[in-house]
């Protein structure tokens, strides 16, 4: 099993430097016990060239400790070499490697080579070997014109090189046990950690899930229950408010009286359609605060859920075959590179606007406009004529107000749109509005949190408002002078933070 030890640069250069004096030391002395003009000389003088870059070796031992290890016990044997760069080899080996085979293997092998090496040097001639050096007695040697007298006998001098290389090979091992020990527990300790970062992440999810529990449950008994009496309160106000105004226009009134009394007749409908739309969002709140993780889901790109070819052309296949007519203007280009969020929210405003106007706008024909490219972003214009049933008012009293930065008002033709067509602003609103945005949003989401599929139909058009504000793209829709209602996104091509 691999140890993730982390390599020290100023500990390879020194190991790498070490090491080749080391070699370069062992090939000088093997040459000075060698006769010129020989093979063995010869060989002796390319070994020395040889050992300067002998310690680069060790430079594998993070990648490959086992192949640097059986190269320097290789090199040690076959060159005139010192065993210290195999007894890195061997630290860097068990460092590395948590394999008790490979250990006794390894081991033994280095103890052979170490000893092996120090005996070669033992048995050279006194002026060439280290040990020798060191046991010979002061005054005497080449330098001193005499014969090196050594004070103790070869035998004791290979019985200490011997005990010497043990003891460098037992130090050896405790070094690459302890290197490997301390890297085990390190990483130990890096995953311990990340364990309990991951319990006090979840404790603080389930801290939160908890509370997020309790607030919809208070919510559910508090909020829920006064917007519900609220609806009842408002239709039992607004077959009050008709009741008595069947019975005025009996009476034969002023057409002024008429007027007032239509207009709180509309306001009485248009209070208990906001008042089933807040109650419905209450409860989508509410579920949403219980369910946070389907939430999550229903936000997240996917391919049914983007700004696609496919998905455009099955989202508009499935309002067909609802009953919906869709005049569609489509030109979309190298959708590879747009932005996953910004894919995700285009494709919830096509959605949403065709759900929109398939609820509120039954029957009539509805002009669909996409358009997207790298250069200019993404633009999508939506638009439907408002259905007999909201014409109940005057058309003065039609209005148009704007959820966003930009709102347009030009009639809208259920022809495919033209991408040069410019529309004019919206006028101002006037004192009784019986059809607004706002009430057409409303009552869009007051019908959309009903039934199975009330998660997928979004927030409504001022939830997309505000989500295409985040992604700093414009969003407007409203109704114009002609009786149509309009939705006009533009989303840049790459999301912002």
């Amino acid at each position: 099993m691999d140890v993730p030890v982390r390599t020290r640069v100023w500990c390879t250069i020194l190991m790498v430097a070490f090491a080749s004096f080391a070699n370069l030391m062992q090939a000088a002395l093997a040459g000075v016990d060698s006769t010129p003009n020989t093979f063995y000389y010869v060989w002796c003088i390319i070994c020395t060239l040889l050992a300067l870059p002998s310690g680069l070796l060790l430079l594998l031992r993070s990648n490959h400790p086992a192949m640097t290890f059986w190269l320097a016990c290789a090199c040690t044997c076959l060159f005139p070499f010192d065993a210290l760069m195999t007894l890195m080899a061997l630290a860097s080996l068990l460092a590395r490697r948590n394999s008790k085979r490979l250990g006794w293997c390894a081991t033994p092998a280095a103890a052979a080579v170490t000893v092996w090496c120090q005996l070669r040097d033992v048995l050279r001639r006194p002026d060439a070997s280290l040990w020798q050096a060191i046991f010979t007695r002061n005054g005497t040697g080449s330098q001193y014109g005499t014969a090196p007298e050594l004070f103790v006998g070869r035998p004791v001098i290979m019985l200490t090189a011997s005990v010497f290389a043990g003891i460098g090979v037992a130090l050896s091992v405790l070094i690459g046990l302890h290197i490997r020990q301390r890297a085990i527990t390190t990483s130990a300790e890096a995953k311990a950690d990340a364990a309990q970062n991951t319990v006090v992440m979840l404790r603080q999810n389930l801290d939160s899930q908890q509370f997020a529990d309790a607030l919809a449950a208070e919510a559910h008994d508090t909020l829920a229950h006064s917007l519900s009496l609220l609806a009842l309160n408002a239709s039992a106000l607004q077959a009050t408010v008709t009741h008595l105004q069947q019975g005025v226009e009996q009476l034969n009134p002023p057409p002024s009286v008429l007027q007032d009394a239509h207009a709180i007749a509309v306001t009485a409908g248009d209070i208990r359609k906001q008042a089933a739309g807040a109650l419905d969002e209450a409860h989508t709140i509410i579920d949403t605060l219980r369910h946070p993780e389907q939430a999550a889901a229903l936000f997240a790109p996917s391919c049914e859920t983007s700004l696609t070819r496919t998905s455009l052309n099955q989202l508009i296949d499935d309002s067909r075959a609802a009953g919906m007519r869709i005049d569609s203007w489509i030109d979309i280009r190298d959708l590879s590179s747009l932005d996953d969020e910004v894919s995700k929210l285009a494709y919830r405003v096509v959605q949403e606007a065709l759900t929109n106007a398939r609820r509120h706008a039954a029957g009539t024909a509805v002009a669909l406009q996409v358009d997207a490219s790298p250069k200019q972003g993404v633009h999508i214009h939506v638009s439907n004529e408002v259905p007999p049933r909201a014409l109940a008012t005057p058309p003065s009293s039609i209005t148009s107000t704007s959820s966003a930065t930009s709102m347009m008002s030009a009639p809208m033709p259920s022809t495919p749109i033209s991408p040069t067509e410019t529309m004019r602003p919206a006028a101002a609103p006037a004192a009784h509005d019986a059809t607004t945005p706002e009430h057409h949003a409303g009552e869009h989401r007051a019908d959309g949190r009903r039934g199975a599929n009330a998660a997928r139909d979004g927030e409504g058009l001022t939830g997309l408002a505000a989500r295409v504000r985040q992604l700093h793209g414009n969003c407007g829709y409203g109704f114009d002078d002609h009786h149509v209602f309009h939705v006009d996104v533009a989303l840049p091509w790459t999301a912002r933070p």
